[in-house]
């Protein structure tokens, strides 16, 4: 990527920045959703401190790394400067080109180098810590390891982005100091200059400098010579100083780096002290104090602790009488003198706090007191004492009576059944009550007393089902008949819907918008063939628990959905009133399809208009004037001829026998008669129509002169 944008070329990869920008992203993510900036130094955690650190270090390397980049193409240099060798060399050992393009590629690669480094340190101390625990995926790692990963982002924005600065810098400065010094820099770089890849040589403008100082009169030779003895005892000492800080600098993370790895040796000494001891090793001089002496003066300690808290509990009982009597003196002196009751509070609020301190100083005690006793045991049986062997000794005779039983247990073929485990339940033995022939009757008693509620539950229950399955059937009769009589009435629309939709694909295409005729028509299929579902699994005899559960979550969501499906429908009236008039302006620019179009729109419209009324507000009533006056109107209206109100054109009349007939067969081509409410297949069409001529109530109806039984 670095060498397309360094061409011009097109960067093949755009996704490769996507992911470094969501990189950056949740990195800045992490340290605002947890407030790392917000929070002081003695609210985080260790983690969220070196996180914060390696943070604001890398940062602030970035942006002072940007202030030199933006310095140096602002910087006015000549271009015969560049000609010098110092400044050609410095700028050959760029491995990277620094432009308005570039910099953003480098900025996105260095900051994965920076989170590479934090995530490999990062993981380098999780190991460490597990070590400290104990764990199996711990490892120790020294101060070079865990310095690694820091060096190696510090050699690589060194060698790609930093290298060549300080030299190119140097030559420049040298210049400027040279020119100071009354040398035409620029006359002298052209005067050598005898080719496109000559390079001035630095050294020689240096020595130009000095002969133009020396002819001048600027200095004289023997100021030369101090000069050049003064920066060699300068350079000297210099690198003394130098070494000396450097060597400080690793005293001081030797410490720290010895200061780290006592408590580890400590640690690792006192687990394994005793295999040391048997293996005849000499324990480290480090470690100070050992094991045997802490675990000496912690004991003491504790003993001490204990027979002053002794004398403490008895001296706090004396004062508590002493306490006693001085506040009941002071309650007898301040009813005779109440100027005594400031005295009195006083003394009561100090006699409580002293007592709130005294309690909480035994809770720590006692705390402290528990913890060294119990870390005392257990060091006590860690090692090989007496009092170690003596448990241990208990400790595996102990496994060895537990083995025994589980021996006696898988050699004994008697066990006990479920059935006995609830005779159990039901009846439990009592205290000293054996399973003897007295309990096994009452067992027996209780069960069948129990056999029988449960029988008078389950009677209850079937009673209770079988009104149940009544009303749902009932209810679901109920509802089919009124789907029947809604899906006759939506028979009457459907197929005006069915055209509108197909007008609407041939002007939108094949993708279906939101609200539109053929989205509500997808809605409503779903709506119907949801319901008709449910209804069906509700008055199944193998419906489940988890089934019946379902279908009422699913009523539930068809209950929301009725006001969408009936309010959608009458919301479309504008829109075909609109689609209609633009049908007929094109049945009038096409001539030769005008009869077939009209006829098939026709009953459309009428239909539309229906709709239409049936929404509008109710007539008044005719028995008023303006009933009356409505009511001569619409009987006007009637008998005058239908008329297009667009186009004015006479609208024919719907044969409502002939649509009664087409509607008949269209349920039969669709597998709907004669239950709407289902679609059969022509198999179980085929049964149906040989079910229905053997039917003996058909049959009877039939003109005796057919003699269809013959």
């Amino acid at each position: 990527m670095h060498r397309n944008a360094i061409m011009g070329m097109e960067d093949k990869k755009p996704e490769i920045h996507m992911e470094v920008k969501r990189l950056q992203q949740d990195f800045a993510d992490l340290l605002q959703n947890r407030n790392l900036s917000t929070l002081g130094p003695d609210q985080l955690t260790s983690g969220q401190m070196l996180l914060m650190g390696f943070s604001g270090l890398f940062s602030r390397l970035e942006a002072d790394f940007a202030e030199l980049l933006d310095n140096m193409q602002i910087l006015d240099v000549p271009a015969v400067w560049k000609k010098v060798d110092t400044v050609r060399e410095a700028k050959s050992m760029q491995l990277s080109t620094f432009s308005t393009t570039t910099r953003p590629l480098l900025a996105s690669l260095f900051f994965l180098k920076r989170l590479q480094a934090i995530k490999d340190f990062f993981y380098m101390a999780s190991q460490f810590a597990a070590s400290v625990q104990g764990l199996s995926m711990g490892v120790v790692h020294d101060v070079e390891q865990m310095v690694k990963p820091v060096k190696k982002f510090i050699a690589d924005f060194i060698r790609k982005q930093v290298l060549g600065f300080p030299s190119q810098v140097l030559g420049y400065l040298i210049c400027v100091f040279l020119g100071e010094l009354g040398v035409n820099v620029r006359a002298e770089i052209e005067l050598k200059d005898i080719g496109a890849e000559w390079k001035v040589p630095l050294d020689a403008l240096c020595k130009k400098g000095m002969e133009t100082c020396l002819t001048t009169g600027q200095f004289q030779h023997r100021h030369l010579t101090q000069v050049t003895a003064l920066t060699s005892n300068l350079d000297t000492a210099w690198r003394k100083l130098d070494l000396a800080k450097r060597l400080d600098n690793h005293i001081v993370l030797m410490k720290g780096q010895v200061q780290r790895c006592q408590p580890q040796l400590t640690r690792f000494q006192w687990l394994h002290e005793d295999l040391f001891t048997q293996t005849g090793r000499q324990l480290s001089q480090m470690v100070v104090p050992g094991r045997g002496s802490v675990m000496l003066e912690m004991k003491k300690s504790v003993q001490t602790l204990l027979s002053q808290e002794s004398l403490l509990s008895s001296c706090q009982e004396r004062y508590s009488q002493m306490e006693a009597s001085i506040s009941q003196r002071l309650r007898w002196a301040a009813g005779a003198n109440p100027s005594l009751n400031t005295v009195l509070n006083n003394f009561e609020k100090a006699a409580s706090y002293r007592k709130k301190i005294i309690e909480e100083e035994g809770k720590r005690v006692s705390e402290a007191v528990s913890l060294c006793q119990g870390v005392l045991h257990l060091e006590a049986l860690r090692t090989h004492t007496q009092e170690a062997s003596t448990t241990d000794s208990n400790f595996l005779q102990l496994l060895n009576q537990c083995s025994e039983c589980c021996l006696l247990l898988e050699s004994t073929s008697s066990s006990v059944s479920d059935l006995e485990l609830r005779m159990l339940d039901i009846k439990p033995l009592g205290d000293g009550e054996k399973s003897d022939l007295t309990w096994i009757k009452k067992a027996i008693e209780a069960v069948d007393k129990t056999v029988a509620d449960a029988k008078k539950t389950m009677e209850q229950i079937a009673h209770s089902l079988i009104d149940c399955q009544r009303d749902i059937k009932e209810s679901v009769a109920m509802i089919k008949g009124l789907l029947s009589t809604h899906h006759r009435l939506m028979s009457d629309i459907r197929s005006i819907l069915k055209t509108l939709a197909k007008l609407e694909e041939q002007d939108y295409g094949e993708d279906v918008h939101p609200g539109s005729i053929r989205a509500y028509l997808t809605q409503y299929r779903i709506f119907s063939e949801k319901i008709t579902a449910i209804l069906k699994t509700v008055i199944s005899e193998m419906t489940t628990r988890e089934e019946m559960s379902q279908s009422v979550l699913d009523l539930e969501d068809i209950s929301n959905q009725l006001d969408l499906v009936y309010d959608s429908l009458s919301e479309f009236t504008p829109s075909i009133m609109s689609k209609l008039a633009a049908a007929d302006l094109q049945q009038t620019d096409q001539a030769q399809g005008e009869v077939s179009t009209k006829r098939a729109l026709e009953p459309t419209l009428k239909t539309t208009l229906q709709l239409r009324d049936r929404d509008s507000p109710p007539l008044l009533n005719n028995n008023s004037p303006g009933g009356q006056a409505s009511a001569a109107k619409v009987q006007a209206k009637k008998d005058k001829v239908s008329r297009d109100p667009k186009t004015g054109k006479a609208v024919q009349e719907r044969n409502s026998y002939a649509v009664g007939v087409w509607r008949r067969v269209k349920m039969k081509l669709e597998g709907r008669d004669p239950d709407p409410n289902k679609r059969m297949n022509v198999a179980e069409q085929v049964d149906y129509v040989i079910k229905e001529a053997k039917n003996p109530d058909n049959l009877a109806v039939l003109y005796e002169g057919w003699t269809p039984w013959v």
